[in-house]
């Protein structure tokens, strides 16, 4: 019994040991993605990945994925897409000036739709506020599963002059392992032009 006992223990000591290492490189790969985005290639699963910088709403400009092509549906909505739809990056801009929603009001809402559309709940992986250049940026992300597939959601929303912008960048199915990732060193890399700031 005692050896048995050793033994569990060492298994879940290794396992223990290999998510810490996991996650130490999952760390330092994210940081040296935002600098591949940033200078227009990475290696995203084993392949050279292009990015382009778009300007959206005489707001901000966004790295967007070469491989993503644009399908504009007005003036405050603009889509990329993948050819078959599994890695997917959404642009919403709202105008007016809402009550600026906070992290935990904005999950409880999503949730909530989510779980009128879908049916099942979300499962949260990481969320978080972070400041550039004077502006708020809020994030969250999550797992839901999409048609019997997994379906990764990175979203984050800024107020820029009048105007909430929200980004939602999502990948589907085997393409989750690889992309997971990029919506965040999409958000790292944005930049904003808007009236306001070229005042300053």
């Amino acid at each position: 019994m005692g050896e048995k006992y050793l033994d569990e223990v060492f298994l879940e000591k290794k396992k223990e040991y290999e998510l810490l290492e996991y996650l130490k490189e999952k760390k330092n790969y994210d940081e040296k993605l935002y600098e591949y985005i940033r200078a227009g290639s990475a290696d995203i699963g084993g392949r050279e990945v292009k990015f382009h910088y778009e300007r959206f709403f005489n707001s901000l400009s966004l790295a967007i994925p070469d491989e993503l092509k644009s399908n504009d549906i007005d003036e405050n909505n603009k889509i990329f897409s993948s050819e078959i739809k599994d890695l997917n990056l959404i642009l919403t801009r709202i105008e007016s000036t809402p009550k600026e929603l906070t992290l935990k009001e904005y999950k409880e809402g999503l949730a909530e739709k989510m779980k009128k559309y879908a049916g099942l709940p979300l499962k949260w992986v990481e969320e978080g506020v972070k400041i550039k250049d004077k502006y708020k940026i809020t994030y969250v992300s999550f797992l839901n599963p999409v048609d019997d597939i997994k379906s990764y959601n990175f979203i984050f929303y800024l107020v820029i002059e009048s105007s909430t912008i929200m980004v939602n960048f999502n990948c589907m199915g085997d393409r989750i392992n690889e992309w997971d990732s990029v919506g965040k060193g999409i958000m790292e890399c944005l930049e904003v032009f808007s009236d306001e700031r070229e005042k300053e």
